[in-house]
């Protein structure tokens, strides 16, 4: 072999070896970058569970400082609970026709009453894990809810805990809600009970919830139902409050959301007389329709119209309906319609859970807003974030961060339903844990993706929907104008292609 031939074999291997080092340091280079991801991931969730441990601790030290400020208040609630009246017993406050809510009773019962009577319990340890959001018939959970022996941190540290009542505690839960109201006192309903108790009340503690229940539905009988009046058919949902059957009144179809009797308690009875008061009131072709109420302390239950269809959370998620354009559109005005009429009440009725699960379709595809555990009553500013409920993925960033909020928390609800009509997706649905959307919705301000081809018009209004300022956010009546002019929400093309191939894979 010659020299030139030579030369040229070693320049040869020459390039090979520099191309094998440049490709070493590329995979290297690609190695470093994804430890540095890693890193900045790990960094990123560190960050969020500091923020989360900051709130909670700030969430404490108000509640204490709050407790502090209340003593003096409710120093006689014990003496005063056994001479109140039926007199001083609130009663439901109107909402139809945009009437104003009675003057302030004695015996209206606020959410500091219940976290005062639930101090001694809340150092009781709280496992952070807990179920997301789960399907729902009718509007409540079908199976779970908080599981009984765990709850969020977020929740724990407001004052709830899944410790059983003593009956010194009921007793003083029950004596507080009866206490004179502090003058100037917001009108907000007692917080929902949250997590489910376990265990069973002792006798003393279900005689007196007994006792406060007949004194505290007295101005509810003329929606009283006789039980015997009722007939259980199949259930169709169960939580932590109890179970909700289809079953028949006086011939026709109904929901009966009966409340276990083992539960029964003061908190138990505040819940059940807010949501009845509440419901009582409302009356419009997108609320679902209040039936009435069996009072007796052996078996409360509240009686609403059955919607044959079930959830619009079902039929988007679980039986992959695919909605016609123009039927998507009048989804979204019905929810909108019944959302506008519960804030253009007075004052504003806040609903706080608005999600897929909690609108319920007719067999003519009418859609009703239900499940009233957690809705609120607006105060003269804003409501109090410290009975925090509700299910994540379709939660306000400021209700996530546990700060005030007003009605406008439930338009950004309804931008997360248009978003789920508009894609037929579920809302965060690759992420596992719920507390994972906390983090990066109320803290790191992150948002769903909209897709690249959905309509412009509609992109703008989820977007302003979302808006992390209130404020900015549009009202229910905006809302409705705003629609008006889109004609059809059309389905997402990209979206739609993938969900078929999932189906046909699937089939």
């Amino acid at each position: 072999m010659d020299g030139s031939a030579l030369t040229a074999s070693a320049a040869m291997q020459n390039q090979q070896l520099q191309a094998h080092i440049l490709q070493q340091q590329h995979q290297l280079q690609q190695q470093h970058l994804a430890a540095q991801q890693q890193q900045q991931q790990m960094q990123m969730q560190q960050h969020h569970q500091q923020m989360l441990m900051q709130q909670q601790m700030q969430q404490q030290q108000q509640m204490q400082q709050h407790m502090q400020e209340e003593e003096a208040a409710h120093a006689t609630a014990a003496n005063t609970a056994a001479n109140a009246s039926s007199a001083g017993m609130v009663s439901p406050f109107e909402c139809v026709g945009g009437r104003s809510s009675p003057p302030m009773p004695p015996a209206q019962i606020f959410p500091s009453a219940f976290a005062a009577a639930m101090a001694p319990n809340a150092a009781a340890s709280a496992p952070a894990g807990a179920t997301s959001g789960l399907p729902m018939y009718h509007g409540w959970p079908a199976s779970g809810g908080w599981p009984a022996a765990s709850m969020p941190a977020q929740l724990a540290s407001t004052g709830f805990t899944n410790t059983p009542f003593g009956a010194q505690a009921n007793a003083a839960a029950a004596a507080a809600a009866l206490a004179p109201a502090a003058p100037g006192s917001p009108v907000l309903h007692a917080p929902p009970l949250l997590g489910g108790l376990s265990g069973e009340p002792s006798d003393a503690t279900a005689a007196r919830a007994g006792e406060e229940l007949s004194r505290t539905l007295r101005p509810f009988t003329q929606w009283e139902i006789d039980p015997r009046e009722l007939t259980y058919g199949p259930r169709i949902g169960v939580g932590s409050f109890g179970e909700v059957y289809k079953g028949m009144w006086r011939g026709t179809e109904v929901a009966i959301k009966r409340f276990m009797e083992q539960r029964l308690s003061p908190a138990t009875v505040r819940e059940f007389r807010s949501e009845v008061s509440l419901m009582a009131s409302l009356r419009h072709p997108n609320i679902v329709l209040f039936l009435g109420a069996v009072v007796q302390p052996s078996g409360m239950a509240i009686v609403t119209q059955f919607m044959p269809r079930g959830s619009l959370f079902r039929l988007l998620h679980r039986n992959k309906i695919d909605l016609d354009p123009r039927r998507r559109l009048t989804i979204a005005r019905d929810i909108a319609r019944g959302m506008h009429y519960l804030h253009s009440c007075s004052p504003p009725v806040v609903h706080r859970d608005l999600k897929s699960p909690n609108l319920l379709v007719d067999k003519d595809w009418t859609i009703k807003v239900c499940d009233f555990g957690l809705s609120r009553v607006k105060g003269a500013t804003f409501l109090t974030a410290r009975s925090q409920g509700g299910t994540p993925e379709w939660m306000a960033p400021e209700i996530l961060r546990n700060e005030r909020s007003d009605e406008k928390s439930d338009v950004y609800s309804y931008g997360v339903i248009l978003y789920e009509l508009a894609t037929g997706e579920e809302p965060w649905g690759h992420l596992q844990n719920p507390m994972v959307v906390v983090g990066a919705v109320g803290f790191n301000h992150q948002r769903l993706e909209l897709p690249d081809d959905l309509q412009p018009e509609l992109r703008q209004l989820v977007s302003e929907c979302w808006h992390e300022q209130p404020s900015a956010r549009p009202s229910f009546g905006e809302v409705l104008d705003r629609l008006s002019e889109l004609g059809e929400i059309k389905s997402s093309p990209s979206r739609r292609s993938a969900q078929q191939a999932e189906a046909a894979q699937n089939a």
